[in-house]
């Protein structure tokens, strides 16, 4: 057991490192990507509000939107972690043959890896949030807790864990299909759109609500956000979280059929 500790310790740091290799990149990316969204989402619901003439849109004021939409990009970017796991590249160049040897199994590697890349970008999240506070403040009324932000972060490693699964599975089809890429394309486009990442779920038709509740889309942007922003209850919290713990259980089981089937067709040549 210990030396299983050991072995995942080490990966994860393996993988520190090579996310702080080029700092300066690494937090103007970050920083670029955040102030863009801010921006962007600034002058959108400026004109949006000024021209309804309403104070509410969608149960949130100007400032709650904001924050929202400053929110939700840089979730999503922590929830999706490494965004592409290579599995494809694995299997088209034949580095698989070299997890042979690996004292861990292959996907229990890259989900190491997706766990750590989510937990750097929490931290990124959790400063510029620090900043937020202290610059340009919270909106009035939100109920920031301490125990909002454990469940939120909670949440993201969650939704992190199913993103993983789900990515996997668009990867694995390389055993059969020359690029994969575009399909990784389309999944991340599905998330950004009924997770909550460009709109709230809040600003969508009430007959779509209840099959987004169902779906595996909801609880990994919306629902942490509105964690944070205190307006999630924990029967809520816990509810979104069964929903996503099935899908994963749900996804795992076809991925490890698929994955079986697929290893049938490796070469171990490359492609």
């Amino acid at each position: 057991m210990m030396k299983h500790w050991h072995l995942i310790s080490s990966i994860f740091k393996m993988e520190v490192r090579a996310i702080l290799a080029y700092r300066f990149s690494f937090w103007i990316n970050f920083l670029g990507t955040s102030l863009g969204h801010l921006g962007l989402s600034y002058f959108l619901w400026t004109a949006i509000f000024t021209s309804t003439h309403k104070t509410l849109i969608g149960g949130m004021n100007f400032s709650t939107m904001i924050f929202y939409s400053f929110l939700a990009p840089i979730t999503i970017k922590s929830v999706m972690g490494l965004q592409m796991l290579d599995i494809s590249q694995d299997i088209y160049t034949g580095s698989l043959n070299k997890f042979i040897i690996y004292p861990l199994n292959y996907f229990q590697f890259k989900w190491i890896q997706q766990i750590t890349h989510t937990f750097s970008r929490l931290l990124q999240l959790l400063i510029t949030l620090f900043v937020y506070a202290l610059i340009i403040k919270m909106p009035d009324g939100l109920q920031f807790k301490f125990t909002n932000l454990t469940l939120f972060i909670i949440n993201v490693f969650i939704s992190s864990s199913l993103f993983f699964v789900m990515e996997a599975l668009m990867e694995v089809t390389a055993f059969w299909a020359e690029n994969v890429w575009s399909l990784s394309v389309l999944l991340r486009f599905l998330i950004s759109i009924f997770s909550g990442a460009w709109l709230s779920l809040s600003l969508f038709p009430a007959w779509s609500k209840p099959i987004l509740a169902m779906l595996p889309f909801k609880g990994m942007v919306y629902t942490p956000v509105k964690t944070l922003m205190g307006e999630v209850t924990i029967s809520e919290w816990v509810q979104a979280q069964v929903i996503s713990m099935t899908w994963i259980l749900i996804l795992g089981i076809i991925l490890s059929i698929v994955w079986k089937r697929g290893r049938y067709l490796y070469s171990g040549v490359g492609i």
